[in-house]
């Protein structure tokens, strides 16, 4: 039925996978699995990369009437020829008497109408429940600026899942019912304000202790928050015509461990070599938006901040004068994350009383641009290439995407079972039935919990894999396949653990019947907690994701 030692041998390599793990299960006999949705994201098989240049004068009014000679393009510092020229002005194709021999961008409708498909991420977490409803009010106020061809879709994240509020919509209404009932949404950022400020009770060693406690909390946050935001564009990855997202970000620190050092209430440096910060952070984010061709454009929903955080009677005026001037510059650290996420996907950011008109404005910026496009030799090497984009006129100005990544098929998948365990059932919908993406049933059950140190417990895993799903080749000992194996964990804090790749080489004598399946047994060492589980193989010759959904409470 199998090859005995190929398996023996990778359920070793799957033994480290309790190195990746840190975080467990509780107790309880065999739990049987969910019924899987059909879909958790997709794999994305960009072959040309399109970039959309908007090009504007000296008063900011966008210009027209460019042509592919007009650009000069740089990938990596080394100029390369544009292979597709498109004008967009007022969300239509402008023709051209002479096409130069280049030809429009892809997906271009016949009738020439260019709409947007704009991603509405309301970001529950971070925002103040006040704060986020007047953004929400006035973006409400804004949508009969959606014009033909124009959609919307919604999605908002708490914390812990990613949840669909509407999917593309072109009805006004109901978006605006949709966005109404986004407001009774309880909002979360009231507690990340309250640890910000939370003053360590004693100084010395254990007072440095628990500041680097509560920095890696708002560490944590930060990495689930923009986790969260990258799996909603992998979510709606290929809507057509333009593709932005319009980002309600309740205040998104550059560095979550300086926002500590900017708080009236804290002492010391935190500062220390290796933490996550600015680009570091929140590359995951501005990759994939590159990758996939979305422009990001982010509003500031906590916009004026008045409260310092010392009231009035308990400060002095130096405390007055100290605070407000910190206040100002967590201000302006969190500005600088949102003008590095914009600048990076050639959007813009939406700042302080800006963001009252964040919707009507990103729909105006994305009526007009040129589109330019290029096919990359794909390497699959987990690089990033930076893209610039020059004038021959210097008077002129232009803002485009900064950067395309050339992820590797592994990458794609691993961050496919990641994004699983973010997305509600309703994103899970549509899935392909072939090719790049498609996806299958995975059988898996938990066994049952043994003792395995303090809080600690040791799960049996056991995968049963329909051997007729996948992709066997011959080879001098048969039929072989190679496979990957992948577990992603979250506990009920949001905690996630770091995907290992396991390789399995199934060997077999023959092509496997219908619904045969393969065993597969290993066990993973975990924290005593509640738990969701993503279990994966993916088939690298087909494309092909087998997935289910476990859960285990203790």
């Amino acid at each position: 039925m199998r090859n005995e030692e190929s398996w023996d041998r990778s359920q070793r390599r799957l033994g480290a996978l309790t190195c990746w793990i840190a975080m467990l299960l509780g107790a309880g006999a065999l739990r049987a699995q969910e019924e899987p949705a059909s879909v958790f994201g997709e794999i994305i098989d960009v072959r040309v990369v399109n970039i959309e240049a908007v090009v504007t004068d000296e008063h900011g009014l966008h210009v027209t009437g460019l042509e592919p000679e007009d650009f000069l393009l740089l990938v990596d510092g080394v100029e390369v020829p544009v292979e597709y020229f498109t004008e967009v002005s007022g969300g239509r194709v402008v023709p051209r008497q002479d096409a130069g021999g280049s030809i429009p961008a892809p997906e271009v409708p016949d009738d020439g109408t260019i709409g947007t498909s704009l991603l509405v991420f309301i970001d529950d977490y971070l925002s103040i429940k006040r704060d986020r409803n007047q953004i929400i009010d006035q973006v409400i106020g804004q949508l009969p600026i959606l014009g033909e061809g124009d959609r919307m879709a919604v999605v908002a994240f708490d914390g812990g899942k990613l949840e669909m509020l509407s999917s593309w919509s072109t009805s006004i209404p109901e978006l605006g019912r949709v966005l109404e009932a986004a407001k009774k949404r309880s909002a979360k950022g009231l507690q990340r304000e309250a640890l910000i400020r939370r003053r360590p009770l004693l100084r010395g060693e254990i007072g440095r202790i628990e500041r680097r406690s509560i920095g890696e909390r708002l560490s944590d946050q930060m990495k689930r928050v923009v986790l969260a935001s990258t799996a909603a564009l992998r979510s709606f990855a290929s809507p057509p015509g333009r593709k932005a997202m319009l980002l309600l970000a309740g205040g998104w620190p550059y560095s979550p461990y300086g926002q500590l050092m900017l708080d009236p209430w804290n002492f010391g440096s935190l500062y220390e070599s290796g933490r996550s910060s600015g680009p570091r952070l929140y590359q995951p984010l501005y990759d994939t938006a590159n990758r996939l061709g979305y422009t990001l454009y982010m509003v500031d929903v906590p916009g004026f901040r008045a409260n310092t955080g010392i009231s009035a009677e308990n400060r002095t005026l130096a405390q007055a004068r100290r605070a407000s001037q910190l206040s100002s510059n967590r201000e302006s650290a969190e500005n600088s994350t949102l003008q590095l996420l914009a600048e990076q996907t050639g959007g813009e950011a939406f700042l302080n009383a800006a963001a009252l008109g964040a919707l009507e404005k990103a729909v105006q910026d994305t009526r007009s641009y040129y589109w330019l496009g290029f096919t990359p030799d794909w390497l699959g090497e987990n690089r990033r290439h930076r893209i610039e984009i020059h004038l021959r006129d210097p008077e002129l100005e232009v803002r485009s995407r900064r950067s395309f990544s050339d992820m590797s098929r592994q990458t794609e998948v691993t961050m496919m079972a990641e994004s699983a365990l973010l997305l509600g059932e309703e994103l899970r919908k549509s899935a392909p039935t072939s090719g790049p993406g498609a996806v299958g049933t995975l059988r898996a059950a938990l066994g049952e919990i043994q003792p395995s140190g303090f809080r600690k417990i040791l799960v049996p895993l056991d995968v049963l894999i329909p051997l007729d799903e996948l992709t066997f080749l011959p080879s001098a000992e048969g039929l072989r396949t190679q496979v990957e194996l992948r577990v992603a964990v979250e506990d009920k804090h949001g905690d996630r653990n770091d995907i290992a790749v396991i390789p399995l080489t199934l060997n077999y004598p023959r092509q496997p019947e219908p619904e045969e399946l393969g065993h597969y047994v290993t066990h993973l060492k975990m924290r005593r907690l509640k738990h969701d589980l993503i279990v994966s193989i993916y088939d690298p010759p087909s494309g092909k994701m087998l997935w289910t959904h476990l859960k285990l409470d203790p």
